[in-house]
């Protein structure tokens, strides 16, 4: 078996951390020994030990919406030697960072240590590869980097065209088989929405760039023909900065005369249960959106949706195509591990 050690800067679960494990599960692991590295205990590593992930907590690694600044270097270098440390110990051949901020010292680690690594880049607007002197401390540091989305790639590259070589788009997967079907009135029914209610969600991080306010400002309008109409905000601030915005979500509804139309449901566990009670799924996103796994889920829930045309949207909500089964996500990075496994010193 080809031992892989995974690296994430944050035990909370997002988008980028539901597709890690996805991937996580969907390994074979007659050909793959998976080993998850996390700051800290969290959602996160309670959700791959039940799918019989080991897990092992760093405390000293740099969390998410934590600085890499000076004063962070003590931490830094402790948490790269003792990843370094694992790596030679495990006698792990690949290190695969789910960000590339966890890239700076997982990444840096597997160098030391002499593994192969791996890059994942799942955003876009944000993302370290924005900058060109950043791009090229990560490409030191990457053997190959993933892009969520052809959208994505086009963006490293535009800041760094030497980085094409290296660069491989492969789309994150849903495992549609996991959905557990369930009629839509009885959703509605534990939510205390009624069977004739015109109902409306998105689901994503409250944070600017996910557009909940455009959500918001359309159904105003909706309300209008619709005077029921109910929206659901399916999701939470991620990031503590971002607690403003949602405070600006709740008084722009009570300015709308919405406040009653609209249901901020926070943090689900039944997310898959709440899009297939919808009648619409929407995704606002204002800024270029990598490849939101909330499309992928809604249109493997069969799902009508409607999407600014961003980022790698297009590559989702395309005619004739609705997503990707996670088979073709395992299979896609299957091959790239086995091709740096081979070349491993």
């Amino acid at each position: 078996m080809i031992p892989v050690l995974f690296v994430s800067n944050t035990a909370r679960m997002s988008g980028a951390e539901f597709s890690l494990l996805s991937l996580l599960k969907g390994l074979d692991r007659r050909q793959f020994s998976p080993l998850l590295l996390l700051p800290e205990e969290g959602m996160f590593a309670d959700r791959a030990q039940q799918a019989g992930i080991e897990v092992q907590v760093v405390p000293a690694m740099i969390r998410f919406g934590e600085a890499h600044g000076p004063a962070a270097l003590p931490r830094a270098i402790r948490s790269v030697w003792r990843i370094a440390r694992i790596i030679r110990h495990r006698r792990m051949q690949i290190v695969h960072a789910n960000s590339p901020r966890a890239a700076y010292t997982g990444c840096l680690a597997g160098r030391l240590a002499g593994a192969r690594t791996v890059t994942h880049v799942r955003d876009i607007e944000q993302s370290p590869f924005s900058s060109l002197a950043k791009s090229r401390i990560l490409s030191f540091l990457s053997d190959k980097i993933i892009a969520v989305s052809r959208a994505t790639a086009d963006a490293i590259q535009g800041v760094n065209p030497a980085l094409g070589r290296k660069t491989e788009v492969i789309h994150n997967g849903i495992a549609a088989g996991e959905i557990v079907r369930r009629p839509q009135n009885e959703i509605r029914s534990r939510l205390g929405i009624s069977p004739a209610t015109k109902l409306i969600g998105s689901v994503g991080i409250i944070h600017p760039a996910k557009g909940q306010d455009i959500l918001l400002r359309a159904v105003s309008r909706i309300k209008s023909v619709f005077p029921d109409v109910k929206v659901l905000l399916i999701g939470e601030v991620f990031h503590p900065d971002d607690a403003g915005y949602k405070l600006k979500l709740e008084n722009l509804a009570a300015e709308l005369g919405i406040a009653e139309n609209v249901v901020f449901c926070g943090f689900r566990n039944d997310v898959l249960d709440l899009i297939q009670a919808l009648d619409v799924f929407v995704h606002p996103a204002v800024y270029p959106d990598p490849l939101p796994r909330t499309l992928l889920e809604a249109a493997a829930c069969g799902q009508a949706i409607v999407a600014t045309k961003t980022g790698g949207i297009p590559e989702i909500v395309d005619d004739g195509v609705s997503g990707v089964p996670i088979q073709a996500h395992v299979a896609r990075l299957t091959e790239l591990y086995r091709s740096l496994a081979r070349r491993s010193p």
